[in-house]
């Protein structure tokens, strides 16, 4: 596709678009920073906002880092990052709406009570209508964060796309 055809799309659209999804779920689960790069190029995303998305992916929130080792067993932490860093999130997949992506992976935890098989479920459901995981755990409003502190988790402290 031509870099125009591409306006407006998000990550995850512009990757479908080019049948390339697949291939970044691959990529993204053996972290290989080069491939991921690589199809970030080929639907048109620029260095900088390729950068910051390859980050986004495999860097989660500090809060949602520290909800995880708290609310998971140690033995399930390690499985439980790499559900909640591999879960893809339509719409919010993106650079600038961090803040929200970590919402909705604090949602995920908080529904899952420290479950590994409900935070899968969890997964399941966000990656096909993450507002579900924010309606399930309480968080669908705009007092989410007031929200999740008077539950004990910790809060993301961006503003990018959050509410």
């Amino acid at each position: 596709m031509k870099p125009e055809e591409f306006a407006g799309m998000t990550v995850n659209e512009r990757l479908r678009a080019a049948g390339l999804m697949a291939r970044f779920e691959v990529a993204l689960a053996r972290r290989d920073k080069t491939e991921l790069r690589t199809l970030l190029a080929a639907v048109h995303l620029d260095e900088p906002d390729a950068t910051a998305v390859i980050e986004r992916v495999l860097s989660p929130d500090w809060a949602v880092v520290t909800e995880t080792a708290k609310r998971f067993a140690p033995d399930d932490w390690v499985e439980a990052t790499d559900i909640i860093q591999h879960v893809v999130l339509p719409l919010i997949d993106q650079a600038n709406r961090r803040t929200e992506r970590a919402r909705v992976q604090l949602a995920m935890i908080k529904i899952s009570a420290g479950s590994i098989s409900e935070l899968r479920r969890a997964a399941r459901v966000a990656a096909i209508d993450w507002r579900d995981v924010l309606v399930a755990a309480g968080l669908a409003d705009g007092t989410w964060r007031q929200t999740l502190a008077a539950a004990g988790y910790s809060v993301p402290s961006g503003t990018d796309g959050g509410s």
